[in-house]
């Protein structure tokens, strides 16, 4: 006579999806991803699940993230796929980021409903990282059972329209007699490139009014002065 007990086998956990699984952002605008994961052994069997945002399946000069359920911190890889670094608990009032992407943890978080895990990524992309990207995900539960990497969205980063600046005027400050051509050469700059620029104004007055002086635009959709 004896006894004996039966244990389930493990069963692997499982990418359900990624809400919104297609879309654009501009750069530096906050966005936030759900992702979805499940374990029919329970949410809590989750190790951690990882989430990347690139051209192709690579964790260099991108967003790579992982959630590690155990010690729960969140984790972003640095620029050249090689480290980690240190982690943090969602909530956080902390934002990790490489030269790449940022990932904001005070807008960050995580929660369980039955056997789904639900993480909110808040990732903002910076202006070197534009184009479009395939989303990817992994999860791994506490046996090193796994599902991924899998593709489960893509999503297109614009430019963020940066202003443009006067830089100078030349010559500064002078004199010259009526009936005399001058020549003031203005120079303007458009972090977006000189194409961006619209027009250009030049005012020569005693203040800052229109009338009765020179003011002049040049616009360069036109090509007019």
């Amino acid at each position: 006579k004896g006894t004996w007990t039966v244990t389930s086998a493990n069963q692997p956990p499982r990418i359900e999806s990624v809400a919104p699984s297609a879309g654009s952002s501009k750069t530096d605008e906050a966005v936030i991803f759900r992702t979805v994961h499940s374990d029919p052994d329970g949410s809590q069997n989750i190790l951690c699940a990882n989430l990347l945002i690139n051209t192709f399946l690579n964790g260099a000069n991108c967003f790579s993230a992982q959630y590690n359920q155990t010690a729960n911190k969140f984790y972003l890889v640095n620029d050249a796929n090689t480290s980690f670094g240190n982690g943090y608990a969602p909530r956080s009032p902390i934002t990790l980021e490489n030269s790449y992407v940022k990932l904001d943890l005070s807008r960050t978080a995580v929660s369980s409903s039955g056997n789904s895990l639900l993480i909110d990524w808040c990732v903002i992309f910076k202006n070197t990282f534009t184009g479009s990207k395939n989303i990817y995900s992994y999860v791994e539960d506490k046996a090193g059972a796994r599902d991924g990497w899998r593709p489960i969205g893509t999503w297109t980063i614009t430019t963020t329209n940066q202003p443009p600046r006067i830089d100078s005027v030349a010559p500064p400050a002078g004199s010259s007699k009526a009936d005399e051509a001058v020549i003031f050469r203005t120079t303007y700059s458009d972090p977006d490139g000189s194409q961006d620029i619209l027009c250009v104004n030049l005012l020569i007055n005693s203040w800052l009014n229109g009338a009765n002086c020179f003011s002049a635009q040049y616009n360069q959709t036109a090509n007019k002065f």
